[in-house]
């Protein structure tokens, strides 16, 4: 079949592999409703005075931690979809059709829905240029909503954003050196990590007083963090997943959270071995089959929405405590990501599955193939 890698029944036999033999759906909820753990009581005090990891450890936080194990796994997942199909076009179309629909729907409804209410203003939205938010949309910045949230801690109407252009991004760097042959080396991979890790270090050691900074160093952290990520996949055959290993490197990663300069090395080497482990744990014969069945991969959705959600239950519930903002806001973006699965993901997936299958109909749990998000 022109242009498709794989036959529709090996790709339906790997959907059903993929659906039973990983946790990758559960381990991305539970990073996404850590953000939202992290974001709490950052965004009632204006600082991370009571965000817990922070107080444990002094390094990093929850949220960080969160999203470097989002780029451990897409790192992995991405370079796994890449080998599966290495072709420029089906590629770039599974990508577009896998960010670009729920990031744009979310952004959309953070500038339209979101801003007037946190503004009081409906007028707001009226005065947007269109031409502004189609080109935020088309690179993936995150919205703009003039007045929304004024007079709070971090007064943006969706900061969980800055990560999905990243995300991208590292899909970009995925394909030119698929494309360059690069990525099938071992050490190419392994040289980029290291000089991204040498970045990281470095930019920690020098301390630059420039507006959006940060966005720099987030950049060069979460790059690595995907870097290691497409490692692991790599070096998948010579890796073991072992109990004892798996409490070695537990050992490791909360030796290394106490530690700032080895903080980032440690989380993506350490974590990410318990990161795979607990991916690749046989699951019981019943969890098995319910996953064979296709649970609703809502935690793109979940991400996409915590932020806004949280925000708006800060400005309407005054003097709300981290607590009951977590638990509110938990249930609020479950319920959000929920119908973006289901309203405008998943539809968007079906398409991505039956463009690689032609004019045949696509098997049922096709969409787990490609589990990748930022997420």
């Amino acid at each position: 079949m022109p242009g498709c890698c794989m036959t529709v029944e090996t790709l339906g036999r790997r959907a059903v592999r993929a659906g039973r033999n990983n946790h990758f759906h559960l381990i991305r909820l539970v990073l996404a409703s850590l953000v939202i753990v992290a974001h709490s009581p950052e965004l009632i005090d204006g600082d991370r005075s009571r965000e817990v990891l922070t107080q444990i450890f002094g390094t990093l936080s929850c949220g960080e931690l969160a999203v470097d194990g989002f780029f451990l796994v897409s790192g992995y997942l991405i370079t796994q979809s890449w080998y599966a199909c290495p072709s420029a076009l089906a590629y770039l179309r599974n990508r577009v059709l896998r960010i670009y629909p729920g990031f744009v729907v979310a952004s959309l409804l953070c500038i339209f829905v979101v801003g007037p209410l946190a503004t009081g203003s409906s007028a707001r939205a009226v005065d947007m240029s269109w031409w502004a938010v189609l080109r935020d949309l088309l690179v993936l910045r995150p919205p703009v909503a003039p007045g929304a949230f004024a007079g709070t801690p971090y007064p943006v109407v969706n900061g969980s954003l800055w990560t999905i252009a990243l995300e991208f991004g590292c899909y970009m760097g995925v394909l030119g050196l698929g494309l360059s042959g690069l990525l099938q080396r071992r050490r190419v991979l392994v040289g980029l990590a290291l000089a991204l890790f040498a970045l990281y270090v470095l930019q920690r050691c020098v301390h630059v007083d420039v507006p959006g900074y940060w966005k720099v160093q987030g950049a060069i952290r979460v790059g690595f963090c995907f870097a290691v990520g497409a490692l692991f996949y790599t070096y998948r055959a010579a890796l073991p997943y072992e109990r004892r290993l798996a409490l070695g490197a537990l050992a490791g990663l909360l030796a290394g959270l106490t530690w700032a300069p080895g903080v980032e090395l440690a989380v993506a080497l350490c974590g990410g071995y318990l990161l795979f482990f607990v991916a690749f744990m046989r699951a019981p014969a019943r969890a098995g089959a319910a996953a064979a069945r296709g649970w609703p991969d809502i935690s793109y959705g979940v991400y996409l929405y915590g932020w806004p959600v949280q925000k708006l239950l800060i400005l309407w519930f005054a003097g709300i405590t981290p607590g009951v903002l977590i638990a509110a806001s938990l249930a609020g973006s479950l319920v959000l990501g929920f119908l973006s699965w289901h309203l405008v993901e998943k539809p968007f997936i079906s398409l991505k599955s039956r463009a690689a299958r032609g004019a045949l109909p696509a098997p049922r749990d096709a969409a787990v193939i490609d589990t990748a998000t930022s997420k």
